[in-house]
């Protein structure tokens, strides 16, 4: 009987020993895995590379895996933010977000990077569970359209110095020596460049700093002579039309040959590129001739129904 006891005895604690293992393991779950993101982008990116221009606007919008809990999302690089899931508007304890940052613009050209961070709410080691997307960006100058003067009429210059002989980028309009002579606008500072034409037929186009003296203009009395670089360029009649942007016109002036402040011997469907004096911002522009008209057919250009037509396009 004692040994049937001992027997029960052992195998109910036996018995009481398996329990014990079973009940006592290790009662930590599982940690939850880390944050995973697409990113995606208006514009999108083309073989890895998001390209704008300086008057775009990007959009980063996340789509976020966070089995552990959304807490933060962040830019860094070229720019610096951060938001909470407060700021986000997100749940505690969400296990998914989607969201997008404020519109970023860059305000100057040239190669950036931005990294988009997500980070959970979990602490492994110490550390938060993050996740990185880093996405390349070239801006480029945004182009603006150019101020169009079409059908401007340069007159040859007159003793009486009333023809509308000059021109200004500035007002788009022509203007006698006389105008610029009175106490009133326009005044020197405006002129860019004018038209002379001589008794042989040969015609100028020249900066107020180096006009020709045969005309009998005298200029030296204006408060500012400035000096306009003329370059030749060489257009077909599409290329010139598609001349639109101040983009445009400075590869134009990059391109162009034999710079000088006053051209000549030229004719009708000449094309310069120029560039404006420095005080006037060193603006590029092209000038088109159009048309020298002898206007009373007696064979010269230096009279006061004679002149020159020119279209005029300039940055603004």
């Amino acid at each position: 009987m004692k040994k049937l006891f001992s027997k029960l005895f052992m195998v109910g604690a036996l018995g009481g020993l398996t329990l014990l293992a079973s009940c006592g393991g290790d009662d930590d779950e599982p940690t939850p895995a880390g944050p995973s993101i697409v990113v995606t982008t208006t514009p999108a990116a083309v073989d890895g590379v998001i390209s704008m221009t300086t008057d775009d606007e990007l959009i980063i919008s996340v789509n976020a895996s966070t089995p552990g809990g959304f807490n933060t999302a962040t830019l860094s690089g070229a720019v610096t933010v951060t938001e909470t899931r407060t700021t986000l508007g997100i749940d505690a304890g969400a296990t998914s977000a989607d969201f997008s940052f404020d519109p970023i613009v860059f305000n100057n050209a040239g190669t950036a990077t931005i990294t988009v961070t997500v980070i959970d709410d979990i602490i492994v080691d110490g550390a938060s569970q993050t996740t990185s997307e880093t996405l390349t960006i070239e801006v480029t100058e945004a182009s603006t359209p150019a101020n169009v003067f079409t059908a401007k009429l340069l007159y040859a210059q007159l003793a009486s110095e009333d023809s509308k002989t000059f021109f200004s980028t500035n007002l788009g309009e022509t203007v006698s020596k006389n105008e610029v002579d009175a106490s009133a606008a326009p005044n020197s500072s405006d002129i860019d460049f004018g038209y002379a034409a001589g008794a042989t037929g040969t015609v100028f186009l020249a900066s107020p700093s180096s006009y020709p003296t045969f005309t009998g203009y005298d200029l030296s009395i204006w408060n500012t002579l400035n000096t306009t670089t003329f370059k030749n360029v060489t257009l077909t009649d599409e290329e010139y039309l598609a001349v639109e942007t101040d983009l445009d016109l400075i590869a134009l002036y990059e391109e162009g040959t034999t710079p000088e402040d006053r051209k000549t011997g030229f004719e009708a469907g000449a094309t310069f590129a120029f560039q404006l004096d420095a005080d006037k911002g060193s603006k590029k522009g092209l000038v088109k001739i159009i048309a020298i008209v002898d206007g009373n057919s007696d064979g010269d250009i230096i009279d006061s129904v004679d002149y020159m037509e020119i279209e005029v396009i300039v940055e603004q």
